[in-house]
This record gives C-alpha cells, sequence and structure tokens, in this order.
C-alpha cells in the first residue's frame, strides 16, 4: 500500500516542479521582474563587460538594499535568485585566482539569502540556476521547443531475431540553438553563452525518460518531424515496442493477441474488432493487449489512461507485474540517456577549451575546498563568520542522480568522497527535485524485480540502459579532459617558461572541479560504480525468493 502511495504520488509530476515536456528544465523561465529591481537585472545582464572593463566593483557599491517583498511566487524568486547568483559570482571571482572578494556587500548578500532561504537552496550559483533556469528565445514569438529536438524523436526497433536494438534517428544538431538564448553569462562571449545552452539540451534530452509521447500524439502528428516519419517509416518500426507485447513477456492473467514472429496487428479501418484498442493511424490501427485482469496495467493503458510518463510508468509496472509496459519504459529511459549524450556533443561546436578553462571555469568555482578561499565567503549582513559552499557542478544535476536511484546505483563509502559528496549535491537542487528523487528512493526496487522475474529480454533491456548511463559518464570524462585537463597542462607549462615554477592556484584548479572534488577520480568512481550495477549471469540465475 504504501509503494501504491509513491507510485501515485509520482503521477503528478507538477508537484515536483518536472515539466512533461523539458524534465527538470524550467519551462519558460521569466526574463524580467518589477521595475523596482532594475538595479540587479541591470548589473546581472551587462556583467561580463562589467567584469572587464573593471567596473563590477563600482557598480555593485551603488546598488541599493533592496527589499524581497515585492517578489510575487516562485518563478520570480527563481529569476531573482539567478541574477544576484551570477552577480556574486562575478563579484567573488572578478580578479581571477589572484584576487578574490571576501566579503559579499550588503546590498547583494542581505536579499540574495532571503531569496535563498525562501527557496531552501544555498547562497551560491549551482546548477538549477545557471543551467535549467537560464534561457529564454531570442525571440519571444519566434518557435522554439526543445523537445522537437531532443524528445520527440520516434524509437525505431531493429529486429534480429527475438532482439530489439534501439537506434535514435536523429542526431543533435546546431539548429536545437537557433532561437535559444541565455538570460545570464560570464566573460568567455559565445563559449560562455554556448557552455549554458548545451547543458541546458543535455538536460532537456532526459525529459524523455520522464515523459513518452502517447499513441495520440503520434496519430496526430504534432511535430513536423513525427509527420515526416510517419510517412516515411513502416509502422512497426516507427512505434516499435508500442503495439508489439510477445506472449513470453506477458505477466500471468494477460492474453496476448500476437503470433510469432511479433509485428503490431493491423487491422482495417471500418471492421470493427472486439479485441482493437487504438488509434485511427491513416487506413488502419493497432491492436493493443486486451487486459483480462483489471489490476494489471497493459500497454495501451500506461500511454493513454495513465499519464504517459516513463519513471511512473515504470513504478506502476513493478506494483503490477507489468512486464511489457516495463520493458518499453526502460527503453525509453535508454533512449533519453542515448539522447543527452548526441546533446553533449555539441559542446565541441560551441565551447572553446581555451576559453572555457582560462575565462569561465572560475566563475563557477565555489568557496569549500578551495584552496583560493579556505575560509570561505563572508555574507555582509547575514552572517558574521565566513560561510562555505560547493560550487556549480553536474553532480547537481537532478536527473543524473534521478536515474542512478531508479536503475539502484550504490556509490558506496569506500569510494572516498563520491557517496558524501553526491548526498551533499541534493542539498544544492530543488525542494520539490529532492523530494522527487527521495519518492522514487523509498519506491519498490526496480533492479530487484528485474532479477526476480527471471525474464532475460527485460534484463536486456535493463542493463543497456545502465550501458547507456556508464558511456555518458565515460564521455563526460572524455570532455573533462579536453576542457580542464589539457588546458591546465599548458597553463602549467606556460608558467614554467615565464617563472620556472607553477602558480599554486592553477595545480588546485587541475586537480579539483568547480564543485571542489578531485574531478577525475570523482568522475571515475562514479562511472566505474554505475557500470557496477549491471546484472551480470550468476545474479540472473541465483533465485531472488
Amino acid at each position: 500500500m504504501e509503494h501504491e502511495d509513491k507510485s501515485e504520488s509520482l503521477q503528478n509530476l507538477e508537484e515536483f516542479h518536472v515539466s512533461e515536456e523539458y524534465g527538470f528544465v524550467l519551462p519558460d523561465p521569466l526574463t524580467e521582474l518589477p521595475d523596482y529591481y532594475a538595479p540587479w537585472m541591470n548589473v546581472a545582464a551587462n556583467l561580463p563587460h562589467l567584469i572587464e572593463g573593471h567596473r563590477l566593483l563600482r557598480e555593485v557599491a551603488k546598488m541599493p538594499l533592496l527589499s524581497t517583498q515585492y517578489l510575487r511566487g516562485h518563478r520570480q524568486l527563481r529569476l531573482a535568485r539567478l541574477a544576484l547568483g551570477f552577480i556574486t559570482m562575478g563579484y567573488v571571482w572578478q580578479g581571477g585566482g589572484r584576487q578574490t572578494a571576501k566579503i559579499l556587500p550588503r546590498a547583494l548578500a542581505v536579499p540574495y539569502c532571503t531569496i535563498s532561504e525562501l527557496l531552501d537552496l544555498p547562497p551560491i550559483l549551482v546548477y538549477a540556476d545557471c543551467v535549467l533556469a537560464n534561457w529564454k528565445k531570442r525571440d519571444p514569438c519566434g518557435y522554439v521547443e526543445l523537445r522537437d529536438h531532443l524528445c520527440q524523436t520516434p524509437r525505431c526497433f531493429v529486429y534480429s531475431g527475438d532482439t530489439a536494438t534501439l537506434h535514435p534517428l536523429e542526431v543533435m544538431h546546431l539548429s536545437s540553438l537557433r532561437n535559444l538564448d541565455i538570460l545570464f553569462s560570464f566573460p568567455g562571449g559565445d563559449s560562455s553563452k554556448g557552455f549554458f545552452l548545451v547543458s541546458l539540451l543535455v538536460e532537456a534530452a532526459a525529459a524523455a525518460g520522464l515523459k513518452v509521447p502517447s499513441p495520440n500524439e503520434v496519430a496526430k502528428g504534432l511535430t513536423h518531424s513525427w509527420t515526416k516519419c510517419c510517412l516515411q517509416t513502416p509502422l512497426s518500426l516507427l512505434y516499435g515496442n508500442l503495439a508489439f507485447c510477445p506472449p513470453a513477456k506477458e505477466a500471468p492473467g494477460m492474453e496476448a493477441q500476437f503470433d510469432s514472429p511479433p509485428m503490431p496487428v493491423m487491422v482495417p479501418a471500418g471492421e470493427p474488432d472486439s479485441r482493437t484498442a487504438g488509434s485511427d493511424l491513416g487506413h488502419s490501427t493497432v491492436s493493443f493487449l486486451r487486459k483480462s485482469d483489471p489490476c494489471v496495467l497493459d500497454t495501451q493503458e500506461c500511454f493513454s489512461s495513465v499519464p504517459s510518463k516513463a519513471i511512473p510508468i515504470i513504478v506502476n509496472a513493478i506494483l503490477h507485474h507489468g512486464l511489457c509496459s516495463l520493458e518499453t519504459a526502460l527503453q525509453d529511459v535508454t533512449l533519453s540517456i542515448c539522447k543527452m549524450r548526441e546533446a553533449f556533443k555539441l559542446i565541441h561546436e560551441c565551447v572553446n577549451p581555451e576559453v572555457f578553462f582560462r575565462s569561465l571555469r572560475i566563475y563557477l568555482s565555489g568557496w569549500k575546498d578551495n584552496f583560493l578561499m579556505p575560509e570561505g565567503l563572508v555574507y555582509e549582513g547575514v552572517w558574521d563568520s565566513p560561510k562555505q559552499f560547493f560550487g556549480g557542478s553536474a553532480a547537481q544535476s537532478s536527473t543524473l542522480q534521478c536515474f542512478d536511484v531508479l536503475l539502484g546505483i550504490q556509490h558506496s563509502a569506500a569510494q572516498g568522497f563520491s557517496a558524501e559528496y553526491l548526498g551533499c549535491m541534493r542539498d544544492y537542487m530543488p525542494t520539490a527535485h529532492r523530494a522527487f528523487i527521495q519518492t522514487l528512493a523509498s519506491g519498490p526496487s526496480l533492479r530487484q524485480f528485474v532479477l526476480a522475474t527471471g525474464d532475460a529480454g527485460l534484463q536486456a533491456a535493463f542493463n543497456k540502459c545502465v550501458s547507456a548511463l556508464v558511456d555518458l559518464r565515460s564521455y563526460h570524462i572524455q570532455i573533462a579532459t579536453k576542457y580542464i585537463t589539457i588546458p591546465a597542462g599548458r597553463c602549467q607549462a606556460e608558467q614554467q617558461q615565464l617563472r620556472g615554477c607553477v602558480h599554486k592556484g592553477t595545480s588546485v584548479l587541475l586537480e579539483r572541479g568547480t564543485g571542489g572534488t578531485g574531478f577525475v577520480c570523482f568522475l571515475r568512481a562514479i562511472r566505474d560504480t554505475t557500470r557496477k550495477a549491471q546484472l551480470t549471469e550468476q545474479e540472473a540465475t541465483v533465485p531472488t525468493h
């Protein structure tokens, strides 16, 4: 009963500030605050120029101490926090690693801490600020929908024997950024903007793991990409496992209607069939399974009457032993992770490694476990003693931790900082996102359920999902090497030539990420732990009861 309640609560994604279209990304963030807050917005909007012109100190000194009482609702609070967060990071790091600010002025510290307390977030720029809430349309009247490029790419299954291999039909391209821009930025020009936008697209790609297009969406052709694919792709490939539930995959009490080889049942339009439950697609309909046990969810229910969201579908399938719907939902999560990796590749076209390392990276750094600010930062008018907070990091991504919890990936204390640090990073996520992850964690174990079924196809689908996450994390290591390790090596070599020694701050930045961790060891540790979550043949053959 307790797990049933958790499942029902996961159905309402809005309660957790999770968008069906954009996942954890804040949909259509506000771009303006009431005129009263113009001093904040003007400084934040011109931040790169103020920093490069060495005028930020003077502008912050002129800022009045504004009240937060005129901010209304969550979205205004998010925008105000975003603006103050960017100003704070610029103020602290405007001198680079050579000269850091030790005290945040009262006019900045007091409202920033007040808003952060209301949102239950630390007073420092976090991933949820600079990535999830830092975007807008270039043309407010223009068309842009992140999921057009990232989430509504149809699933294509190529059958080989009894296995189905998933192939994304599209790859990421720069047109995904055509009508997108960021609200605030740091020095670094287009590379700075590109870094935040690519990170945004990576997060938006994950929405497919939270929301799955329903059959009605396919039938109506909500996007040009869907329509084009419907016209050019055989239906059996277009929607893959949505209509295909082979008898071997069905739970007891389910009546299958498909013969081998597994293909969707096509019923000509106008010929009524009591077994048919589908959508009109041209001149035929897809026949789904008939449910003989009302307590068991079938495929059509999971994509129609039940809100069509992959993670809630997975939880429901576990509770009701819906093996077919579970396997399909796992394939959707796998696809979303693959799309995240595809989106990540855009970084090579949008971000210059030298610019990232020498200009942008310092502004994402925090003042905890940071040699450049060993004592932390004094928030004037709020705390008398310095406070320490981690900087922005991908470890603060609600999406990645959500997938970890879903797949039962346990980052142990034996890995040193990994488990403790990742747990700490949840405090840097929006409260509602934390609640979503915790609700998922307190539900039934997907990994144990898949093992208990003994179903080879389901176990393969689970392992493919884990493999996709391993690949994503391996790719992250490659990116970190290109954008941090290699530029830092060049920087060290330059300093050795000029001074005969390496500046200590550069050495620290090489070893640690913006979140304060030894990033190479950290990324490898979580990648290796993820790989260990795969089901082995030995586990699959050992009875679980």
